[in-house]
């Protein structure tokens, strides 16, 4: 007897929803939409704590790539050794087709970021006119 769920999403609700992220995307690109998320990066930062580093550390390990990619291949893995090897090809393809069009979308749409260190560091980014270098730290030297 087969288990799981028979609903499906027709291709066109997909198709409409990768389309909006695409257009959201490209909207991100725009002075206005950085500016405001640049006031709530700054505004996050400026509550870092350690009781706050340590949990989105955690998050970020938890939900990035190297996790992301072991626990995709032990799924592949239980379900082809469970015997469902078509099955486990089709899980291989789900994961495959939404990591490579998250992938092709980001090289797409390009959208400027500051340097990953900075925000590791809270020093904010080193654009010419941006207001992360008087973000707490900065001003107190510290």
């Amino acid at each position: 007897m087969r288990s799981g769920s028979t609903t499906t999403v027709p291709v066109r609700v997909s198709a409409a929803f990768l389309g909006l992220g695409v257009v959201v995307g490209f909207a991100a690109r725009t002075p206005a939409w950085t500016a405001v998320d640049m006031r709530v990066s700054h505004a996050v930062q400026s509550l870092r704590g350690p009781w706050l580093t340590a949990p989105a550390q955690v998050l970020n390990v938890g939900f990035g790539t190297v996790v992301g990619t072991a626990l995709a291949v032990l799924l592949v893995v239980g379900v082809a050794v469970s015997g469902r090897t078509r099955a486990a090809v089709g899980v291989l393809t789900v994961i495959a087709a939404g990591w490579g069009v998250g992938a092709l979308v980001k090289v797409v749409v390009a959208r400027p970021r500051p340097p990953a260190v900075d925000a590791r560091t809270g020093r904010g980014c080193r654009r010419a006119r941006c207001e992360c270098r008087r973000t707490p730290s900065a001003r107190s030297g510290g």
